[in-house]
């Protein structure tokens, strides 16, 4: 099994195991690590990232002549909740559109909370636009949008990625 497959896996199981901040935050470095066995040496840069985005899934959040998010904003919430385990992005200089996530772990029997922009004025007068995403769905579309990336380049190496041996088959 290719590594990045592990990867994949790996979330698939967090969500099975109601493990939600594990698939999140390796759902949110999915983009990165695609970006940097596409090209060698890739920085570790928002741009790359917000290239992933627009290519394999804008189309889940936007459409209809709605945004409900963009690039940037999903690089500043990985980094906000890989960096510090927040989801305020207020203070992220590489956010476009929104100010705060709200992620939910909801999806239960057909019924799911995904996607909803909520916009309000704060008392202060300040707009303030909220993204509700439900973490199950979103890790799904992130696994969906490796898929369209293993698609378009068959011919990744991904045996610079760190695999983590079983106790049965030790190397050291």
């Amino acid at each position: 099994m290719l590594i990045l497959n592990q990867f994949l896996e790996s979330i698939r199981n967090s969500l099975n195991e109601e493990s939600p901040y594990a698939a999140l935050a390796l759902a949110l470095t999915l983009p990165d690590i695609c970006s940097n066995l596409e090209v060698s040496n890739n920085a570790q840069t928002k741009e790359p990232y917000c290239n992933f985005f627009n290519k394999y899934l804008s189309s889940y959040f936007n459409g209809s002549g709605a945004v409900f998010l963009k690039a940037e904003d999903l690089y500043a919430l990985r980094c906000a909740f890989l960096h510090s385990g927040r989801g305020d992005i207020e203070t992220k200089s590489v956010r476009e559109f929104i100010n705060k996530f709200t992620l939910i772990n909801f999806t239960h029997r057909g019924y799911a909370v995904h996607n909803n922009k909520i916009i309000n004025t704060a008392p202060s007068g300040d707009i303030v636009k909220k993204l509700q995403l439900d973490v199950k769905i979103l890790s799904t579309q992130m696994i969906e949008a490796v898929a369209k990336w293993q698609q378009n380049n068959q011919n990744y190496q991904d045996d610079k990625l760190m695999k983590i041996q079983s106790s049965g088959n030790l190397i050291f």
